[in-house]
């Protein structure tokens, strides 16, 4: 594992960014070529936006915060287009659609894509369902967890 040091946006200290084999595949596999990693730092977390070839892209800074809902068995999974299906313009997202999406693996819940990226639950799936309704995610699948 290598990682890569970033200046902190919000406290000015250095952050290291962990980048492995694993986030190397992610972001290959991502329908944005791209995957985020998230590293709680204090208060608040920093989320690095990493390409296929372990470079940062992007850097943001959110506050954390602590999921106090306890949800059911179930879990909810976006399932995001791939590059072969016809997705539309990256170009065309938000910074919040951009940032969420590239965490959307089909794997991740979107309880536990609220948790990386520092936003409530019901903030993420309604904006998850709006990418939906775009184009980005083929579906939103629940599972019992």
């Amino acid at each position: 594992m290598k990682y890569v040091q970033v200046k902190c946006k919000r406290c000015g200290d250095i952050v290291n960014i962990p980048i492995d084999d694993e986030i190397l595949s992610r972001a290959e596999k991502s329908p944005s070529g791209l995957t985020g990693v998230s590293v709680i730092h204090g208060d608040h977390i920093v989320l690095a936006y990493v390409d296929s070839h372990g470079n940062i892209r992007s850097i943001e800074v959110v506050d954390a915060v602590k999921r106090t809902i306890s949800y059911t068995r179930m879990k909810r999974i976006p399932i995001p287009k791939d590059k072969t299906e016809g997705l539309p313009s990256l170009d065309l997202l938000s910074p919040i659609e951009w940032r969420i999406l590239a965490f959307c693996d089909g794997k991740r819940s979107i309880g536990e894509i609220a948790d990386l990226v520092g936003m409530h639950y019901f903030d993420v799936k309604l904006i998850l369902e709006k990418l939906y309704q775009k184009g980005y995610i083929k579906e939103i699948r629940t599972v019992l967890s």
